[in-house]
């Protein structure tokens, strides 16, 4: 089994790969799953005497908007916002994809 498909031989290739698998999950998770906190607001939204029914309506489209990116891992629709990030490998990797031949 290859460094890619999950064996962890400690390798500077199997470390690299679980680097970017570890970065390409956290990244899926940031862009289809949504804080409780954020989900707890939408939430609130949806109640009390002073909320409107067009408050109310776009409360319960941003709950159906986190459901769906979350149970099909699609990106949420939430912003236009650009996600950007850095990672530190080490001195002795080098996490240059290999071409599939």
């Amino acid at each position: 089994m290859s460094a890619r498909e999950g064996k962890d031989d400690g390798s500077e290739r199997d470390i690299c790969g679980r680097n970017h698998r570890t970065v390409r999950r956290l990244c899926m998770e940031a862009a289809t799953v949504l804080e409780e906190d954020v989900i707890a607001a939408y939430e609130k939204g949806l109640e009390g005497r002073r909320v409107t029914a067009g408050k109310r309506r776009f409360s319960a489209s941003l709950l159906e908007n986190a459901r769906i990116a979350r149970e099909e891992r699609l990106a949420l629709c939430q912003d236009t916002g650009l996600a950007r990030g850095f990672r530190g490998v080490g001195t002795g990797c080098s996490c240059r994809r290999e071409r599939s031949q």
